[in-house]
């Protein structure tokens, strides 16, 4: 008799242990949802929204200040250029290329530091032109204005994304068309073989003559948008 009432207390314990063990498990599993329903809504709160912050200053110069979307074209440009060689490595998967380290950097981040580097080279030539009178011609004017409205209708819904403009691509293009001019004036005063190989060792991105423009502008990046920024799949993939 004595035997059959432990064995019901027994059981009678087992079942006060199995519910206070469940009730523990369910309220873990309650603390786990409620932790992963607050950082989704922090995720989605704290979203890099690109347009978002496309008049932003990201960088200032001598020279004046840069707004975001004022990089767009060279992001975009960049994104296309490298993309070649991620699909030839991976068709499948081009995303991978684009997170390779290679040279002491990932492909990622050499791309969104040459982009940078275009810009500030056609910026800084640019306003070098114009302060010795260079003007560009009416014909090419006219082309320009053709090419960023071309450039414009066929943006993909990504490079929409970036709130990017028709205004945009013209100024970034006029500028481009105003440094290149400037290059090619300054190689024909040296005399220069007018190669693109010959032109950027003397006027490129690595070359001495930028660097020191370059140094001369006391660039600084707002790195608190900048480092926000990833190529590889900001207008592609």
């Amino acid at each position: 008799m004595r035997q059959e009432q432990y064995t019901d207390v027994e059981q009678s314990g087992k079942k006060r242990l199995y519910r206070k063990y469940r009730a523990v498990l369910i309220g873990i599993a309650a603390g786990f949802l409620l932790l992963a329903a607050a950082s989704l809504l922090y995720q989605r709160a704290t979203l890099f929204h690109y347009g978002n912050y496309a008049d932003k200053t990201v960088i200032t110069m001598k020279s004046g200040n840069v707004k975001l979307r004022e990089l767009s074209y060279y992001f975009m440009i960049e994104e296309e250029s490298v993309n070649e060689s991620a699909l030839a490595y991976n068709p499948d998967n081009p995303k991978e290329y684009w997170g390779l380290y290679i040279e002491n950097t990932f492909v990622n981040k050499e791309a969104k530091k040459t982009a940078l580097n275009y810009f500030l080279r056609d910026r800084i030539y640019a306003k070098r032109a114009k302060a010795k009178g260079m003007k560009l011609t009416n014909s090419e004017k006219e082309e320009i204005t053709l090419q960023a409205k071309e450039m414009h209708e066929g943006l993909t819904d990504k490079q929409k994304a970036l709130d990017i403009t028709e205004r945009d691509l013209k100024k970034a293009l006029t500028e481009n068309k105003l440094a290149n001019n400037w290059v090619i004036s300054l190689a024909k005063k040296k005399g220069l073989t007018m190669s693109e190989e010959v032109l950027n060792a003397y006027y490129g991105i690595n070359s001495r003559y930028f660097k020191e423009l370059k140094k001369r502008q006391k660039v600084h990046y707002n790195k608190q948008i900048l480092d926000k920024i990833s190529l590889g799949s900001l207008t592609i993939n």
